[in-house]
C-alpha cells in the first residue's frame, strides 16, 4: 500500500523545511546592526494585576503600528525599533480585559515598564484570529475549562477536542484512548506530558507509550496545550495521532478546600494552599501546595476498593530580572480491585450478572514521584534560553485475567505484570525572533535526551495473586537522544510559515533474567522528521492553514531486537487542510480534514507481554469543533469526528482496524443562571465499530447524559451537584474481541468482553475558598 506522502513528497517536505530553516540562520548570521536614529527598546513585564504572576504568552503592540511581541515563559517582552516619543501599548492575554497603556520612550534608550492586567470572564465575541495570539484546539480548551470546571483526570482528558476515553480496570489502571480513528490503547499513539515533563512509559509492562494521567490533580491544570497529528517539532516519540501537555497553574490567586461524596460509596478531598502571598515585584516568589485523596467502593459486585492519594507542590522564582526557575513536586500512590472484562455468554446465561465478575482477584497498586526543575534565562541580544531537567521513580503491579481458563483449565489463566523504572530527561532551547526580509522570523532550537532505567519487569502467572511462575522476565535500558530546529516566518500581514527538522536516534537495550544472561543485548535507530504548516490570517474572524509531517512511535524495547527499522521505529505521515472562522461575534468554528498513514501498528499481546506488528494502516476523516455563546448567560459546544480507519497486510489486503472509532461526538450547554447559580447539559456519543479486522464481532456504540448544577454562596462557598448517566443507560464501557474458556467449558470461545459502564450516580461537591 503506497504511503500517504509519497517518496518525492518527502523530498519535498525537507526541501521546504531546509530552505526555510536556511532562510532565518543566513538573516541571523548576516544580520547587521541597523541605525538607532530616532528609535528606541521598549522591555518590560507583564502580570496579573491581583496575584503579581508573570503572564507567559501575552500579546503587546504598540497602537498604531505592526510592532508587537508575546511575552516569554517569564512575562518578559521586548520591542526595539519603537518611534520615540509618546506612544501607546496595547496588551492582551486570553481570559483577561484587553488594555491600553501610554509610554514615553527617548531616543537611543531602553525603557523598562510593568504592565499588569486584571482577570476577565473569556468571552467569545472578544477572541480575534490573529497571528501571535493563542489559536486552534488550545484556545478552544482554555474557553472550555473556563466553562466547564474538571474534578477528574478522565474529565481532564476529554476536555481535549476529539479525545475519547475509557476506564476499564477498576479505576486505578491507565485509561484506554481513542483520538483520530485510533484506539491508542494506553498511549501508543498519544504523547501527553505535565509541565513538559512525559507522562508516557515507552517499553512498559502493559504496553507501548502507557500514559497514567491519575498523578495529575485536576483543579492544578490552568490549561492543556493541545496538537493533532504530527506536527509539533517538540513532541517526538509517540506524538503521531497528537500530543497533549498539561500546564499547572504557576500560582495561587486564593486557597482551595473540597470535599465529594457521591453513590456507591465514593468519597474525595482536596486542598490547594498557598505557601505565601506576594504582595508585588520585590518578592520575586510564589510557592503552593495541593493534596488530593480519593476512595471508591465502586458499582461492581466484587468492591473495587480504589484509594489514591496525590500530592503537588510548586514554586517559581525570579532568580534575577532575566532569570525565572520553576520547580515541582509530586508523589502519587494508587491501589485498587477490579472485576475485569466479562464475557457476553456468561451474562447472558445467568452465570454472573452484568456488575458480577469471572475472577474477582483482578486489580493492582501503582505509584509515582516526580521531580521537574525549569530554568528560563534571557541572553544578550534578544536569546531566551531554557532548560528543563526531570526524574521520576514508578512502580506497576498488576493483576489480571483475560482468557479465564483457556491455557489452564484448573488453575486459570492469571497473570501479574510488574515493573521498576526510573526514569531521567533533559532538555534545552535557544528562541529568538529577528526581521528577515523586513518581518518577524521566530526561530527555535532544541537538544534533548531521555532515559528509561527498567530494572525488573516481568510478566508472571499467578492463582489469586500467588505466583506460580516466570513467563517473562527481565531488564529495559531505553535512551533516546533527540534535536530539532524550527523556524516560524510571517511572510506578509496575512500569511505564516513554519517549518522544521527533528532528529531521533533511540537505543533500545534488553536484559533476559530468564536465560540468566548479565549482558545487555542492544540495537540502535535514528529517524528525521520533516514538518511544515502554512497559516493564511485573512481578517480577525477567518484563518486558513495546511500543515504535513513525519512522526513516528517506536516499539517495545523487549522485541526489537534483530528487527528492521520499520518495525523499531515506524514512521507516520500526516497531513491537515482547514478553516478556524467566526462566522458571528459569538460562534467559533474549527474544521479540519486530515489523513494519517503509519508504517507499522502495533498490537499489544497481554498475555505474552510482547508488542507485535501488524502491519501498515491509513486512516483519513474531518474534525469540526464548533463552540456558540448566544447570551452571556448561556454556552454551547459541539465536536464532531469521523474517521474511516484501515489495516493492509504485506500484499495490500485491507481490513478493518479492531475498536478504530469512525464516528464520536461530545457537546452540551453551560448556563450561568445568575452570578452565582450555573448548570450544565452534557452528552458523550460513540458509534459502533469494528472489534475485530473482519467485522464479525461489533463493539456496540453508545450515548450518555451526564448533568450538573452549583451554587456559590457570599463569593467563597460553593455546593455543587453533578449526575453522570441520567438516563441509567446500560452501555459498555471497554470491549473486546478475547478467546475466553469459563471453568467446564469443553472449548475456548471468541465473543465480546466488556467493562459495564458506571450505572446512574449522583454526587455532592462543597467547595470553599479563602
Amino acid at each position: 500500500m503506497p504511503f500517504l506522502i509519497p517518496q518525492e513528497g518527502m523530498k519535498t517536505l525537507f526541501r521546504i523545511s531546509i530552505f526555510a530553516l536556511l532562510l532565518g540562520l543566513q538573516a541571523m548570521v548576516g544580520l547587521k546592526a541597523q541605525s538607532v536614529g530616532n528609535t528606541s527598546t521598549l522591555r518590560g513585564t507583564v502580570l496579573d494585576a491581583q496575584s503579581h504572576v508573570p503572564l507567559a504568552g501575552a500579546k503587546v503592540q504598540v497602537a498604531g503600528t505592526p510592532l508587537g511581541a508575546n511575552t516569554d515563559s517569564r512575562g518578559i517582552f521586548e520591542l526595539a525599533g519603537i518611534p520615540a516619543g509618546s506612544q501607546e501599548l496595547v496588551v492582551s492575554y486570553l481570559g483577561y480585559r484587553v488594555d491600553s497603556f501610554p509610554v514615553n520612550l527617548k531616543a537611543a534608550l531602553t525603557s523598562q515598564y510593568d504592565i499588569y492586567l486584571q482577570e476577565s470572564e473569556l468571552a467569545l465575541e472578544g477572541i480575534e484570529i490573529k497571528s501571535g495570539k493563542p489559536q486552534g484546539l488550545s484556545l478552544i480548551n482554555r474557553f472550555d475549562l473556563q466553562l466547564r470546571p474538571v474534578n477528574s483526570s478522565q474529565e481532564l482528558l476529554r476536555t481535549a477536542p476529539g479525545v475519547f476515553i475509557a476506564q476499564h480496570a477498576g479505576g486505578g489502571k491507565a485509561e484506554q484512548i481513542f483520538l483520530r480513528g485510533f484506539d491508542i490503547d494506553h498511549g501508543t499513539d498519544l504523547a501527553l506530558s505535565m509541565d513538559g515533563m512525559p507522562v508516557n512509559m515507552v517499553s512498559h509492562a502493559h504496553g507501548q507509550g502507557y500514559a497514567d494521567a491519575h498523578f495529575i490533580i485536576p483543579e492544578t491544570v490552568e490549561r492543556l496545550a493541545i496538537d493533532k497529528g504530527p506536527y509539533a517539532a517538540h513532541q517526538g516519540n509517540l506524538a503521531t495521532a497528537g500530543s497533549i501537555d498539561f500546564q499547572t497553574q504557576n500560582a495561587l490567586s486564593q486557597n482551595l478546600v473540597k470535599v465529594e461524596a457521591g453513590m456507591f460509596h465514593s468519597y474525595r478531598a482536596l486542598a490547594m494552599l498557598k505557601l505565601d502571598r506576594p504582595t508585588g515585584r520585590s518578592n520575586k516568589a510564589d510557592a503552593w501546595i495541593a493534596g488530593e485523596y480519593l476512595y471508591s467502593k465502586g458499582y461492581f459486585e466484587s468492591p473495587q476498593n480504589l484509594h489514591r492519594i496525590n500530592l503537588f507542590a510548586k514554586y517559581r522564582k525570579l532568580l534575577s530580572r532575566t532569570t525565572l526557575l520553576t520547580a515541582t513536586v509530586s508523589d502519587f500512590r494508587s491501589q485498587w480491585n477490579a472485576s475485569g472484562q466479562i464475557p457476553d455468554r456468561a451474562v447472558n446465561s445467568g452465570l454472573i450478572t452484568r456488575w458480577g465478575s469471572i475472577d474477582p482477584t483482578e486489580g493492582g497498586n501503582t505509584s509515582r514521584s516526580n521531580v521537574n526543575v525549569q530554568l528560563c534565562s534571557a541572553l544578550p541580544k534578544g536569546w531566551v534560553w531554557r532548560q528543563q531537567a526531570y526524574v521520576s521513580r514508578y512502580t506497576f503491579d498488576l493483576y489480571s485475567n483475560f482468557t479465564f481458563f483457556a491455557n489452564d483449565s484448573l488453575r486459570g489463566d492469571g497473570i501479574q505484570q510488574v515493573e521498576r523504572r526510573w526514569m531521567y530527561g533533559y532538555q534545552t532551547t535557544l528562541t529568538k525572533t529577528i526581521k528577515l526580509l523586513g518581518r518577524d522570523f521566530s526561530h527555535e532550537s532544541g537538544l534533548g535526551i531521555r532515559l528509561d532505567d527498567v530494572g525488573n519487569i516481568g510478566l508472571f502467572r499467578s492463582q489469586q495473586r500467588d505466583l506460580l511462575g516466570r513467563v517473562q522476565h527481565g531488564a529495559v535500558n531505553e535512551r533516546n537522544a533527540f534535536g530539532w530546529l524550527s523556524g516560524k516566518w510571517s511572510v506578509s500581514n496575512h500569511l505564516d510559515l513554519t517549518a522544521a527538522l527533528r532528529a531521533d536516534v533511540l537505543q533500545f537495550g534488553y536484559t533476559d533474567f530468564m536465560e540468566g544472561n548479565s549482558e545487555i543485548a542492544r540495537t540502535a535507530k535514528g529517524i528525521v522528521s520533516p514538518k511544515v504548516a502554512l497559516d493564511y490570517y485573512v481578517n480577525d474572524r477567518f484563518q486558513l492553514f495546511a500543515k504535513a509531517g513525519s512522526g513516528y512511535h517506536s516499539n517495545d524495547s523487549r522485541v526489537v531486537l534483530g528487527q528492521d527499522q520499520v518495525r523499531i521505529l515506524p514512521r507516520a505521515l500526516g497531513a491537515d487542510v482547514g478553516a478556524m472562522f467566526k462566522p458571528a461575534s459569538k460562534l467559533l468554528v474549527q474544521v479540519a480534514v486530515w489523513a494519517l498513514d503509519m508504517q507499522q501498528e502495533f498490537v499489544y499481546v497481554g498475555d505474552e507481554g510482547i508488542v507485535e506488528p501488524s502491519g501498515q494502516s491509513r486512516r483519513f476523516g474531518v474534525d469540526l469543533s464548533t463552540r456558540w455563546q448566544p447570551t452571556v448567560w448561556l454556552a454551547a459546544d459541539v465536536d464532531v469526528n469521523v474517521a474511516r480507519a484501515r489495516g493492509y497486510d504485506d500484499a495490500g489486503v485491507a481490513s478493518y482496524i479492531p475498536l478504530a472509532p469512525w464516528i464520536t461526538s461530545t457537546g452540551g450547554l453551560t448556563a450561568q443562571f445568575s452570578s452565582n447559580f450555573r448548570g450544565s447539559l452534557r452528552y458523550r456519543y460513540l458509534g459502533d465499530r469494528a472489534a475485530d479486522e473482519a467485522w464479525d464481532l461489533t463493539a456496540k456504540g453508545y450515548c450518555l447524559l451526564d448533568g450538573a448544577l452549583s451554587y456559590t454562596l457570599r463569593e467563597r462557598h460553593t455546593i455543587g451537584l453533578s449526575a453522570q448517566n441520567l438516563l441509567n443507560t446500560q452501555w459498555k464501557e471497554a470491549q473486546f474481541a478475547t478467546t475466553s474458556r469459563l471453568l467446564g467449558e469443553p472449548d475456548a470461545v471468541t465473543e465480546i468482553h466488556a467493562t459495564p459502564g458506571s450505572p446512574f450516580n449522583l454526587k455532592l461537591t462543597i467547595t470553599t475558598v479563602f
